[in-house]
């Protein structure tokens, strides 16, 4: 009796994780068809954000391959070991990225030419080794470039009064970075520049 009890468990548990691992891609699917039919999301949107979930998808493959983390429950949305909504985390950024580069309108003022921005993109490629890799610890490619890439929103004037700042107008100052100490983040937005509530 109590073998048959164990047994149902685990068959029970084996079949909900199936179902979790599916219902979760189909309901990202599915949110994604619903922003686009809402006019939330464009085609062209659209395929940034795909490339988005195959890149990640690929990084996901790597990092599973060299044992960085593993995803052990069956599923029938796997390939290779890597169930397919996970590529969703990725695109989630860059639905974020291109959301703000239409809403804002977004421009880049001195952004490295294309050949520059490769080569520190092959430089950072170190960084996707296995942790324990020798070469992983080399100073990141971001670190060597000192050229700054400033992006700027062009701000609606019908919609923002002039004397509201406005939240993307912040500017971290000193090193480029924001450090937080201890007790230090109620001062976060002092420090990087941005409107403080009274």
């Amino acid at each position: 009796m109590a073998y048959t009890r164990v047994r149902l468990v685990a068959t029970w548990t084996r079949f909900t994780a199936i179902l979790a691992v599916l219902s979760l891609f189909v309901f990202l699917v599915l949110v994604q068809v619903m922003m686009y039919a809402l006019k939330l999301e464009t085609l062209e949107e659209i395929k940034f954000i795909t490339l988005f979930h195959l890149v990640g998808f690929v990084l996901e493959q790597f990092k599973t391959h060299v044992g960085s983390w593993a995803y052990p429950e069956f599923g029938f949305t796997k390939i290779a070991g890597v169930p397919l909504y996970s590529g969703f985390m990725y695109a989630a950024v860059g639905s974020c990225i291109a959301q703000a580069w239409r809403l804002m309108r977004v421009t880049l003022h001195a952004a490295p030419k294309g050949w520059v921005s490769w080569s520190l993109g092959v430089l950072d490629l170190p960084q996707f080794l296995h942790e324990r890799h020798p070469a992983r610890r080399a100073i990141p490619a971001h670190a060597r470039c000192a050229r700054r890439v400033l992006a700027h929103p062009t701000r609606d004037q019908a919609r923002l009064e002039p004397h509201v700042p406005h939240p993307c107008d912040a500017s971290v100052r000193g090193s480029g970075r924001t450090h937080l100490g201890r007790g230090e983040h109620r001062h976060v937005l002092r420090r990087v520049g941005l409107p403080t509530p009274n």
